[in-house]
C-alpha cells in the first residue's frame, strides 16, 4: 500500500517521498474506499517485524490488488 502511495507521488510530482508522507499525500487523491487500507498500512509501520511469519489477512488481498491496479491507472495518466 505505502509503496503504491510513493509511486503515485513520484508519478504526479516527479519527486520521491517517504512512506508516511506519501500516505498523507495519497489519502485525498485516491478513492475513499482505499483510505482504511492506507491507514492500516501506516499503523503497522512502527512494528513491521511483529508480523514476520504471520499470515496476511486474506480479506485484504482483493482490495490491495484493486489499489495496485488503481495505482497503475493513475500513474499512467
Amino acid at each position: 500500500m505505502l509503496t503504491c502511495c510513493r509511486i503515485l507521488v513520484t508519478a504526479a510530482e516527479g519527486r520521491v517521498a517517504g512512506k508516511h508522507e506519501a500516505a498523507t499525500w495519497a489519502r485525498p487523491r485516491v478513492d475513499p474506499s482505499y483510505t482504511p487500507l492506507i491507514d492500516a498500512a501506516v499503523a503497522a509501520r512502527p512494528h513491521p517485524f511483529e508480523r514476520v511469519g504471520q499470515p496476511a489477512d486474506p480479506a485484504l488481498a482483493e482490495p490491495t490488488r484493486a489499489f495496485v491496479w488503481e495505482t497503475v491507472r493513475l500513474a499512467g495518466t
